[in-house]
């Protein structure tokens, strides 16, 4: 199965509220099992001389395992609430995009894993009671039952704080710039310090040669894209692949996501091989993806200065962690846009967003609805003055320069008094000298 498959398949799996709870079920059901098989080997006289071990008769057993399994399945409803409870505010309050996020949350997870698992290990012990002739208690199972209720107990008060703690705009915007990170480090793995320059290899030529189309298979968003089996796939063949599409973007069903040239060389056969070096879902992943933690940052930062809201400070903290994944991008080496084998020959052109694209991801739309808010502007041109003086190329500089003059510009549209402007504009100043310097 190519890389993509997998990686859509994983994306699906590990993102999901059921995985790890269905693991912990049936691990609850191995457990109750393997307890009551233990015990009919070993013998019930031998270990009820064990200390501690449940001593009732059938009736008590079928009490105390009834007992565990209705209060753990009511814990199991107030926990499955509570997340349902967290990802409506969450949605209403900051973005959809971070639904993602709370649904792979591993604390929540276990939790109701553990609760649920708890329920079946009880459900399975209470059948293995016997009374009458061939009497049969399952004293270690129960003795489990009560000691895997505590546990319930216990991760059920660290569940209440930690689903308050995680609908925390601090919480949630330090989550999403902790994995936007992981996934720079994935992405752009090579860090070089300070930018020497920001000039990228030649541009992608507009008309690029006639060639054969590689069509999305279905509508979404590409996700994950294999470009060490699409330079494997056109040495083999002698091709070249121009990409599309590049990661995050939305494709339409049948849309190219790449084209194979030259026509001649490209078959039936490596146009299907090469679809299957994409992966195409419903929705984005940072899994290739770093601009999408961008996304989901300035997407928080924007709904927290609408009217209706009007969070300057949760604004001003996006803004911060932007500066922070921005600063780490510009210490990355891009990877190559063109691609080639061993002999030196093009095989593959990537479409990736430049540190430039980056930026203009970050600030614009923050600025236009900051532009009210001179608290966000100085944090804006604080972030920039950061990375100015932390960038040795002058392109940087100089596009660093261009936002910093259309935070002014709409600061000055947007703020009525006319201090605020003056602490922009010596902001702006300090800038200036530090591009200079």
């Amino acid at each position: 199965m190519m890389q993509a498959q997998w990686n859509k398949i994983g994306q699906t799996v590990f993102s999901s509220l059921w995985f790890v709870p269905a693991i912990l079920v049936f691990v609850g059901a191995g457990l109750a099992l393997g307890l009551v098989q233990l015990e009919e080997a070993v013998g019930q006289e031998a270990l009820h001389r064990l200390p501690l071990l449940f001593g009732a008769g059938p009736e008590g057993a079928r009490g105390m395992l009834s007992a565990i399994a209705g209060s753990v399945l009511g814990l199991a409803g107030i926990t499955f609430s509570s997340t349902l409870v967290a990802l409506s505010l969450a949605a209403s309050t900051y973005t959809p995009r971070i639904l993602r996020n709370i649904l792979r949350d591993r604390g929540n997870q276990i939790v109701l894993g553990t609760v649920l698992g708890t329920f079946v290990y009880c459900i399975l012990a209470l059948r293995t009671v016997r009374s009458g002739e061939g009497e049969f208690v399952p004293s270690l199972a129960v003795t489990g039952a009560i000691v895997l209720a505590l546990a319930d107990l216990g991760l059920f008060i660290y569940f209440i704080d930690h689903i308050a703690q995680s609908i925390q705009a601090v919480t949630i915007t330090e989550n999403i710039a902790r994995d936007t990170r992981k996934s720079i480090d994935r992405v752009f793995p090579e860090r070089v310090g300070p930018r020497a320059s920001m000039a990228e290899e030649d541009p992608i030529p507009e008309d690029m040669p006639e060639g054969v189309p590689v069509s999305a298979p279905r509508a979404g968003y590409i996700q994950f894209a294999d470009s060490d089996e699409m330079l494997k796939l056109t040495t083999e063949h002698d091709l070249v692949l121009w990409m599309e599409r590049g990661i995050g973007d939305f494709v339409a069903e049948g849309a190219p996501l790449a084209t194979l040239t030259p026509r001649d060389r490209a078959n039936r056969a490596t146009v299907k091989r090469a679809t299957r070096l994409y992966s195409i879902g419903k929705e984005r992943t940072l899994r290739q993806d770093a601009a999408f933690g961008i996304r989901q940052l300035v997407d928080i930062a924007i709904k927290a200065l609408s009217p209706g809201i009007n969070d300057v400070t949760t604004a001003t903290n996006c803004v911060n962690y932007l500066g922070d994944l921005l600063r780490c991008l510009g210490e990355r080496e891009m990877p190559a846009i063109y691609r080639r084998d061993a002999e030196g020959q093009l095989r593959v052109v990537v479409r990736r967003p430049s540190y430039t694209d980056m930026l203009d991801l970050a600030f614009d739309q923050i600025r236009v609805a900051g532009a009210s808010q001179v608290a966000v502007s100085l944090s804006l041109l604080g972030v920039i003055e950061d990375l100015a003086s932390t960038s040795e190329s002058p392109d940087t500089r100089r596009a660093l320069a261009q936002h910093a003059e259309l935070i002014r510009s709409a600061a000055d549209s947007g703020l009525t008094d006319g201090s605020d402007r003056e602490r922009v504009r010596r902001a702006l100043d300090r800038i200036g000298h530090t591009n200079s310097g």
